[in-house]
């Protein structure tokens, strides 16, 4: 009994080695024309920006490089670039600090457009992370149209995360080493407890879209 146990214990330790053996991880990138967009509604119209660079990015796919197992991509808050230093203080206040312990949003807290560098106003969530796994674990596209993949994932933002399902676009053609993913979706910010302050009469809506164009490492 105990050399049947042994055996078994032992094959699944090798399984579980092979399989992770056949997985391989590659790097994300972002677009560099396009990247990671995102458009927030406001009283007057819509504010609009860009994601610079990404924080970590990777892909994991099975031996024949063909099914996606996992994505995850993240970024620093203060990488959300609008053009306008200010209203990026002000994302960053609304995004980034602890209402628990701040003074913001009952006061705003930037200094010369930054936030504290310590103590209750400072920084406590600044990252944006996403990480999915596919619905259904289907070969990409034989010929040169792309195809579209339905992936359920989780999307942490101000320290609180919401499951999220997302469409991603996943190119067979590579550009220079690299295949183009791309999609979009919609952010609640009352979901993840964010307040955008008004500054004066002007007030930003809750609800922003998100737009990306990614380029994953050829396996």
């Amino acid at each position: 009994m105990v050399q049947l146990l042994f055996g078994l214990l032992t094959l699944i330790a090798v399984s579980s080695s092979s399989n992770a053996e056949d997985l391989k991880k590659v790097p994300v990138r972002l677009t560099p024309d396009a990247g990671l967009q995102f458009k927030l509604p406001y009283t007057l119209g819509t504010h609009e920006g860009k994601v610079q660079e990404l924080n970590d990015g990777w892909v994991i796919f099975d031996s024949t490089g063909t099914r996606i197992h996992e994505i995850h991509i993240s970024f620093q808050v203060r990488q959300l670039k609008t053009g306008n230093a200010e209203l990026e203080c002000h994302l960053r206040e609304a995004i980034e600090l602890d209402y628990r312990e701040s003074q913001f949003p009952k006061s705003q807290v930037c200094k010369d457009n930054e936030l504290p560098q310590s103590g209750p106003n400072s920084s406590r969530y600044p990252l944006i992370e996403f990480h999915a796994r596919p619905d259904l674990l289907i070969p990409l596209s034989a010929s040169n149209s792309p195809s579209v993949l339905e992936f359920s994932g989780t999307l942490s933002i101000h320290g609180k995360s919401q499951q999220r399902k997302i469409l991603l676009k996943v190119e067979r053609k590579t550009s220079e080493g690299f295949i183009p993913v791309s999609g979009q979706f919609q952010v609640n910010l009352a979901d993840h407890g964010i307040q955008v302050k008004p500054f004066l009469f002007i007030k930003v809506k809750d609800t922003a879209t998100v737009f990306f164009d990614l380029q994953v490492q050829a396996p």
